[in-house]
């Protein structure tokens, strides 16, 4: 009996020393707790397509285009814009810039749908409004409503440009259209287009103002891909619609060159497809360009640049 009992005892304090064991082993030695983001399931972090309003491609994103944007600015000789577009706001005051932009109107294409996000996520321009969606262009934007299913909708309607300038009270609308069109279209039929869309603007809504903005470069390892890209194309068909303005007093913005490397390429370094689209941060440069834009027209000092051609 006594024997028995020694067993019993000594099994008991082998336990007690197998649990002590294993306590130590279950609490990291840094007490460090699993991290928030390992505990959802990747898939529950995930946007479904459907929900997505920009086209996936736009999407697709490197992880440091959710940091701060990147303030630099190219470095060029004289300027850095090529063309010659300012972005000295003349020391105006900012409550007066913010004042001259807001309630305008983004009209465009992909491009301009980044800017969206940008001033969504990034920037500090006032409350600004944006019709804008993927493909969308200067032949698609004069097409019957019918034949495209391109224009962008308000509300679930599809509208055309002159009726979302109408429909959100636009001071003045920024057009930026060519990504989808300057490849093929005729100079004839690119004149007929920038017509069409100011008469019915002017139609609708006669006192707003109309600014056309160039449409971007690509890069040069798009080109290197064989996709057919030509930048010289590109600048000539810009070349048109600021002659277009020039002779029939509307206004053209310039925010091309300054994304430009010495070669007259999109800078691989702004584009997070290494194709034409900015990445979202780096629509800083066309911010600035916009309140220096601002800062003209408010002291009555604004006149077109020369040309597109480098």
């Amino acid at each position: 009996m006594k024997t028995k009992f020694i067993l019993i005892l000594l099994a008991l304090t082998l336990v007690l020393a197998s649990c002590d064991t294993g306590s130590d082993v279950s609490v990291p030695a840094d007490n460090s707790l699993p991290s928030v983001e390992n505990t959802v399931p990747a898939t529950e972090n995930s946007t479904p397509a459907s929900e997505v309003s920009t086209p996936a491609t736009e999407n697709s994103e490197v992880s440091e285009e959710t940091s701060t944007p990147d303030e630099s600015k190219p470095d060029k000789e004289d300027s850095w814009i090529y063309s010659g577009q300012g972005v000295d706001t003349h020391g105006v005051d900012q409550r007066r810039l913010d004042e001259f932009l807001e309630d305008s109107l983004f009209v465009g294409d992909s491009v301009t749908d980044g800017f969206k996000l940008y001033v969504n996520n990034y920037g500090n321009l006032p409350s600004v409004n944006f019709f804008s969606t993927a493909s969308y262009g200067y032949i698609n934007a004069c097409r019957d409503k019918e034949s495209s299913s391109l224009h962008p909708k308000i509300g679930g309607e599809t509208k055309y440009i002159w009726e979302a300038v109408e429909y959100y009270e636009a001071k003045r609308v920024f057009i930026n259209f060519g990504l989808n069109d300057f490849g093929y279209i005729q100079d004839s039929k690119l004149v007929e287009c920038l017509q069409t869309i100011c008469d019915n603007i002017h139609s609708s809504s006669s006192d707003t103002e109309i600014v056309f903005m160039s449409c971007g470069f690509f890069t040069k390892n798009a080109r290197n891909a064989g996709k057919g890209v030509d930048n010289d194309r590109v600048r000539a068909k810009n070349e048109i619609v600021l002659n277009f303005c020039k002779e029939n007093g509307y206004d053209f913005i310039d925010v091309s060159w300054a994304y430009a490397d010495a070669e007259g390429y999109l800078d691989s370094q702004y584009s997070y497809d290494d194709y034409c689209h900015l990445g979202y941060s780096k629509y800083n440069f066309w911010e600035d360009i916009l309140y220096g834009y601002a800062a003209d027209k408010i002291l009555g000092q604004y006149e077109n640049i020369e040309t597109m051609l480098k």
